[in-house]
């Protein structure tokens, strides 16, 4: 039945929405199959609740248009990618629910990717070195497969490793998409030197992407203080009365009069205390006829 309501271009479109960036944190956790904080709130299977977003927000959505490789990256295939459509208008004919698209994940896409990198991992010797030649190792009727691998490379093969699937370890071949990486022969990918080396480098930006985010936290914390400093303050102000207000322009008089105090004070900081206090006062009086003046209409 669910076969039967499958259009050609549904894996397409699920897998490519899948390695959309707003989706991959959550991919990741799934083949992880671990259970994140913020999926700690959620009732059920939190993995079906991720297909009912997907299939609510992107995949019957469609204004929505999920990742595509860029069209030089296809090689040598020929027209027949023109059919692999992602937005294929019969996409929309019918209706879906997120168990249908959870199983189209899991018992076609998944299945028969896995299978095809499996086939890669054992029948390749390299090829031509090019990503696009996967073509060659998927089944007839899942060659648009190739597709979803393309955009895989650029995702640093996040379905790759979620399907369970493994890359030939000794194929060389530089993927030439921009952030994404490459392969290297046999002796560098086994080499143990090598894998502790990037692995402490992972370690090490890992730590100071930690510490960015503290200073950014600190940085938020502080300017939280000053805006709730800055409120209270503001707050007290408007519950003065005018005679608190006389009291405090009285103190700053006296302050302003205290010539013994003014005399210890070198002439450049006398400048600037008179100043700020002169200032002070004013606002203060400011304040004080303004209170005066409610007061009054209030009374």
């Amino acid at each position: 039945r669910s076969r039967a309501s499958r259009t050609c271009n549904d894996g397409l479109r699920l897998a490519l929405t899948l390695l959309d960036p707003k989706y991959r944190e959550s991919v990741a956790i799934i083949r992880s199959n671990r259970k994140e904080r913020v999926h700690s709130d959620i009732s059920g299977d939190y993995v079906l609740h991720l297909f009912e977003e997907i299939l609510v927000q992107s995949f019957k959505n469609q204004g929505y248009r999920p990742p595509e490789p860029q069209s030089q990256h296809f090689g040598d295939i020929d027209e027949e990618g023109a059919q692999w459509n992602p937005n294929d208008p019969k996409i929309f004919e019918i209706d879906r629910n997120a168990v249908w698209l959870l199983e189209t994940w899991k018992v076609y896409v998944k299945r028969k990717y896995k299978s095809a990198l499996d086939r890669w991992n054992k029948e390749t010797g390299g090829g031509n070195g090019q990503p696009w030649s996967f073509v060659n190792y998927c089944d007839k009727d899942a060659r648009w497969l190739v597709v979803v691998f393309l955009a895989d490379v650029e995702s640093n093969y996040l379905l790759a490793a979620n399907a369970g699937g493994r890359m030939p370890g000794h194929l060389q071949m530089e993927c030439g998409f921009e952030g994404s990486p490459s392969f290297s022969s046999l002796e560098n990918d086994s080499d143990p030197q090598s894998r502790v080396t990037a692995k402490k480098k992972a370690i090490l930006e890992a730590q100071e992407e930690t510490k960015e985010l503290k200073a950014d936290i600190r940085t938020v914390v502080a300017k939280l203080d000053h805006c709730l400093e800055a409120q209270q303050q503001a707050q007290q102000q408007a519950n003065r009365t005018s005679d608190q207000v006389f009291d405090e322009v009285t103190k700053m008089n006296r302050a302003l009069n205290d010539k013994e105090s003014l005399q210890s004070m070198s002439p450049n900081t006398r400048e600037k205390y008179t100043t700020s206090l002169q200032a002070k006062r004013k606002r203060y009086i400011d304040d004080m006829f303004e209170m005066e003046e409610k007061e009054k209409r209030s009374g």
